[in-house]
């Protein structure tokens, strides 16, 4: 489910895809690491709320996957 909604972010331009995992979860927050993900810059210092943590995603194609997609749609 997430590659769905990586790929559907990248396909809409999005820059990237962000979620909020809950600290008492440590086994989600491996799970979205393992996928991938890393602490966001907007997460909040865990000084101020050390109940959760945003974690991101960069969905942003490079100029190569570019040309290739460009390639896929002439053919």
């Amino acid at each position: 489910m997430l590659r769905v909604l990586e790929k559907l972010a990248a396909a809409t331009c999005m820059r990237s895809v962000r979620l909020t995992a809950l600290t008492h979860n440590p086994s989600a927050s491996a799970f979205f690491r393992a996928c991938g993900y890393s602490l966001d810059d907007t997460s909040p210092p865990k000084e101020e709320a050390n109940h959760y943590e945003i974690l991101s995603k960069s969905t942003c194609l490079t100029d190569i996957d570019l040309d290739k997609n460009s390639e896929l749609d002439g053919a």
